[in-house]
């Protein structure tokens, strides 16, 4: 037994120098202290660059625009409120009358549509636009579809007018002529305008979102931003045997 025991024990002794060799090895790779050295990631790959392939000219530099002047907003003749007095003390109906940017054929359905009808005069909304403090007269009027233009091409749609009182005259602030479908909204002083935009046929249909500020410079509402964007999709109606089924 004692002959066996030495090769035994040789090779135990063998086997756990190899073992311990190779625990060193992993705790070189995954010791528990952090590696601080530099690892070798392999060969580095050059940047993307872009390629040119084909430049544009500019044109050749023309003399300076001046800048435009400020424009002073259309003022209502013969329309006049007492001194202090805001928009809330007008008249709708003699706004109407006395706006040259009013088309003709508007201010006839405003005279002879009653109110609430449907055509004419919507029910007027005040809001402070201007930041004043005072508010301002939105007004949309509908046309008549019994009032025809005498032209057939001409083609009578609403129009939405607002006015800024100050230093007792009257002014127009903005006039926009609205397409069907057309969203009228306020938020805060801002006037927001949600319109479709006509999109080939088969495609998505697309909304037009433009926001007006009041410009104090230009004494105006200007547009402070336009958006276009995809119209939300409104889920089609259930038919009413769907909607039993689904009790």
């Amino acid at each position: 037994m004692r002959g066996l025991a030495a090769p035994f024990d040789g090779c135990l002794r063998g086997g756990w120098r190899a073992v311990a060799g190779v625990l060193a090895v992993v705790g070189l790779v995954s010791g528990c202290g952090q590696a601080t050295g530099v690892v070798d990631a392999g060969q580095a790959h050059a940047p993307l660059l872009p390629e040119t392939v084909w430049t544009v000219a500019a044109d050749a530099p023309t003399a300076e625009v001046p800048p435009e002047e400020p424009l002073s907003p259309e003022v209502l003749e013969g329309l006049t409120v007492p001194a202090g007095a805001g928009a809330d003390r007008l008249d709708p109906r003699e706004v109407i009358a006395h706006d040259p940017l009013v088309h003709d054929l508007l201010k006839q359905a405003v005279l002879q549509c009653a109110p609430g009808s449907g055509r004419g005069l919507r029910p007027p909304v005040l809001r402070d636009l201007t930041r004043d403090g005072r508010p301002e007269l939105l007004l949309l009027v509908d046309p008549d579809p019994r009032i025809r233009p005498t032209d057939s091409a001409t083609q009578i749609g609403p129009e939405l007018h607002i006015y800024w009182v100050d230093g007792g005259r009257v002014y127009s602030i903005l006039f926009a002529m609205l397409d069907k479908g057309t969203q009228v909204d306020l938020l805060g002083h801002d006037l927001v305008l949600r319109s479709p935009t006509a999109q080939p046929a088969g495609s998505r249909p697309q909304v037009t979102t433009e926001r007006y500020r009041w410009d104090e410079a230009w004494r105006a509402l200007e547009v402070s931003s336009r958006v276009v964007a995809p119209a939300p999709s409104i889920p089609a109606p259930k038919s009413p045997k769907a909607a039993r089924d689904t009790r």
